[in-house]
């Protein structure tokens, strides 16, 4: 999703399509832009860097097949048009096999596909230029296979948190530390009890993050001057799940979810009741999916069904 109106779609033949809702539900206008604005293919989710207002549209990938990483940004000139710019081959970042990180406005990350290191890529606006920092060789944070996602983003807080390639721990690395490099790294797994896992944490603010563990059980820690650990599956009998969790909302707390067997689960906490509840939509009528749901605006959601590959969007 790129603003309340525009939706990114990934299709079978790997070409990026702009999905534009107009004045209805059933009006959206629909451009393949692999097509008319030579962005290349992928197979891999793409990642919102400028989301509005109009015309503030803007995302990367990595692209299929090379693994460079890429920009495209919309222009809203007397002709709006997309631009499409190559940042390996034209700024020298390496190339990757994971989807990019959103940091903050300035600043993303990328797991480069040789070795699995976790670089920081930082934009200076006036000159134009990229820095690079290896954050594996000079920080320490462990080779990953998987995209980092970011616990905090605000300069100079910044706190990632990552999976390790060789053991499935988490790790947590923060910035603004005093050290050599300016970053600490804990393995979180080992110092808070968190579970291996082999797919990304889902952070829901700076205080709570959900996992999907080696088991499927989705896992919900929260911090309120400890780490604390929920297994929802033992809790409240949660679904297995063998595809990264979606947050909705932080507050109130709300995720959505496909099971393993297709199901679309949605998940909130009754701060009244202090208890959770899970909802299963399939079971209203919403088809089985596969993947990973896909957040909007206004709580809409949008998912890929399992038995047609379409897009479906789901809205309260």
């Amino acid at each position: 999703m790129l603003n309340d109106t525009t939706v990114l779609v990934v299709d079978d033949q790997h070409h990026i399509y702009q999905c534009t809702r107009g004045d209805t539900v059933y009006d959206w206008g629909v451009q393949d832009l692999t097509a008319i604005a030579d962005i290349p293919t992928t197979v891999l989710p793409l990642t919102a860097f400028e989301t509005g207002p109009y015309p503030k549209l803007s995302f990367s990938g990595v692209v299929e097949g090379s693994g460079d990483v890429f920009n495209a940004r919309f222009y809203a000139f007397s002709q709006p048009v997309w631009t499409y710019h190559d940042m390996t081959d034209d700024s020298g970042l390496p190339q990757s096999n994971v989807s990019l990180t959103y940091v903050n406005t300035l600043e993303f990350a990328i797991v480069e596909k040789n070795e699995n290191h976790v670089i920081s890529v930082e934009y200076n606006p006036t000159s134009s230029f990229f820095t690079t920092h290896d954050l594996t060789a000079e920080a320490g944070i462990p080779p990953t296979q998987t995209p980092v996602v970011t616990l905090n983003g605000g300069y100079p807080d910044i706190q990632f948190l990552s999976v390790n390639e060789s053991d499935s721990h988490v790790f947590g690395s923060y910035y603004n530390q005093p050290t050599e490099s300016g970053w600490a790294v804990y393995d979180f797994t080992v110092r808070e009890g968190v579970t291996t896992t082999h797919l990304p944490p889902t952070v829901i603010s700076g205080g709570q993050f959900m996992v999907v563990g080696t088991d499927g059980h989705v896992y919900n820690y929260y911090f309120d001057g400890q780490w604390n650990e929920q297994d929802l599956f033992k809790m409240i009998g949660l679904p297995v799940v063998n595809a990264p969790i979606t947050r909705v909302t932080a507050d109130p707390f709300m995720v959505a979810m496909v099971a393993a067997n297709g199901d679309v689960i949605l998940l909130n906490y009754d701060a009244n009741t202090y208890k959770y509840i899970q909802t299963n939509l399939t079971g209203y009528g919403v088809p089985a999916a596969v993947g990973t749901v896909a957040i909007g605006t206004d709580s809409r959601m949008y998912i890929v069904g399992a038995k047609d590959g379409h897009v479906y969007e789901i809205t309260k």
